[in-house]
């Protein structure tokens, strides 16, 4: 059904007393082109990877430098409060999401021109990092402008009961698509190393993103329920519920864990080429195992979290998450095989945890204000997240050369930084338990 503005359609028993959308017919339709989204402007500019990395040092950058863009990750958390004005302004999920991928693509087109101009401008050479860093942190905050947009129209659109089934398919597209992407980008940064390679890759972004507008027109939009983020007025009935203990026992787990799968997620790409000579390819080879596990995953806990909730499931695939970053350390010993265990592992998080910490967040927000409270969440979380990667960065070039023997092993700072990030992840679980089966009230 390629039907542009189908929700001119809906009758009145079509939709929830939320005005959320019933009709089964419609649903399937828009959780499919949702994953196409997903696929064009998310999985690939996400399949870049450790192409950032190799990026960076192609135009001189050193690891405060991959510490400065690794913290891109809580940059994109820290401008999720735009996506929530966009909604506002437009009072439209669908043209929220129009206006956040047109700019966008402005920025991946600017992005592919720094890249290139120093090839034929030398002049423009000695900034040509820091105009790829600042516009690539700006990038990367769209995406969590986006992904705002995309939850709060999620929530809009789909009843509570449909979430799990609704989001794990959009997952599972995103993560097949994800490989897919990683090895061709990969590929092609090994066969091919050059400012147009690289350049070619965000001209490919830019691309995608004027395919998908013309697609998100054929999926029914809603109206988002807004709220204030401060009082107006005497009353506060448009302000967040502030005062909500299971809001900030989110708020925190969200912070708290995005600093320390931050650190991890930065330098792990800089490690296994400094420590393993990894070329592009192999480091995807690597992570060949996420898709299935991811895929399976998304299934069975898509189907689970529908009837029993998200917030056991997002404890247990924390739980697992934390020790399975303990693998990195134990490279020191191992090698890298223990990675490729930690690649599998891991693609529990990669595509499971973040769908049940949004429909967990979907499940406890109430329907007024969501964008809002998902907004304060990844405020707080951008804020840690710049915070630790960067600090870790300058932390790294600190004690670059710094070793230490242990048990016949030699941890160097990659280790240290890893076990630091390990510590951080887990006690973020905390508040999880402390949350319980609680939900925010409206005021």
């Amino acid at each position: 059904m390629w039907k542009k503005y189908p929700e001119k359609d809906l009758q009145p028993n079509h939709v929830n007393e939320h005005g959320q959308v019933t009709d089964e017919r419609m649903l399937h339709d828009a959780r499919k082109k949702i994953g196409i989204g997903n696929v064009l402007y998310s999985s690939e500019e996400n399949s870049l990877g450790a192409l950032t990395t190799v990026i960076i040092r192609h135009l001189g950058g050193d690891s405060f430098h991959l510490g400065i863009f690794g913290a891109t990750m809580g940059i994109s958390n820290l401008f999720s409060w735009s996506g929530t004005l966009l909604l506002k302004k437009y009072n439209s999920d669908r043209k929220a999401m129009t206006a956040a991928l047109t700019i966008a693509a402005a920025l991946a087109f600017f992005i592919a021109i720094s890249i290139l101009l120093p090839s034929h401008f030398s002049a423009y050479k000695p900034f040509s990092l820091w105009s790829y860093l600042i516009l690539g942190v700006l990038f990367t905050a769209l995406g969590g402008t986006l992904k705002n947009i995309e939850n709060s129209w999620i929530g809009d659109l789909v009843p509570e009961s449909k979430r799990g089934w609704f989001s794990s398919y959009k997952w599972i597209v995103y993560v097949v698509a994800g490989l897919m992407f990683n090895f061709l980008f990969s590929r092609m940064g090994d066969l091919w190393p050059s400012s147009k390679t690289y350049a070619g890759f965000y001209i490919i972004f830019v691309i995608s993103f004027f395919i998908v507008i013309p697609i998100f027109q054929t999926i029914v939009d809603r109206t988002p329920k807004n709220a204030n983020f401060i009082a107006s007025g005497a009353t506060h009935h448009d302000r967040l519920n502030y005062r909500s203990l299971p809001f900030w026992c989110y708020v925190t787990y969200m912070a708290i864990w995005a600093g320390g799968r931050s650190l991890l997620f930065a330098f792990s790409a800089a490690y296994m080429f400094d420590q393993f000579h990894f070329s592009l390819t192999k480091l995807t080879l690597v992570n060949i195992g996420q898709p299935i596990a991811s895929i399976i995953a998304l299934l069975f806990f898509g189907k689970i979290t529908d009837k029993k909730g998200n917030r056991i499931p997002l404890i247990i695939i924390s739980l697992i998450l934390v020790a399975s970053m303990l693998l990195w350390v134990s490279t020191a010993w191992l090698g890298w095989m223990p990675i490729v265990v930690y690649a599998i592992l891991s693609s529990l998080g990669w595509a499971n945890g973040n769908m049940l910490q949004t429909n967990l967040a979907l499940e406890i927000f109430p329907d007024k204000g969501r964008s809002g409270y998902m907004a304060v969440t990844s405020l707080a979380t951008g804020i840690i997240g710049i915070t630790s990667v960067v600090g870790a960065g300058a932390l790294m070039r600190h004690i670059q050369g710094w070793s230490i023997s242990v048990l016949g092993a030699t941890l160097n700072h990659y280790h240290l930084i890893f076990a630091i990030g390990t510590i951080i992840s887990f006690i973020s679980i905390i508040p999880l338990f402390i949350m319980g089966k609680r939900t925010v009230k409206e005021i």
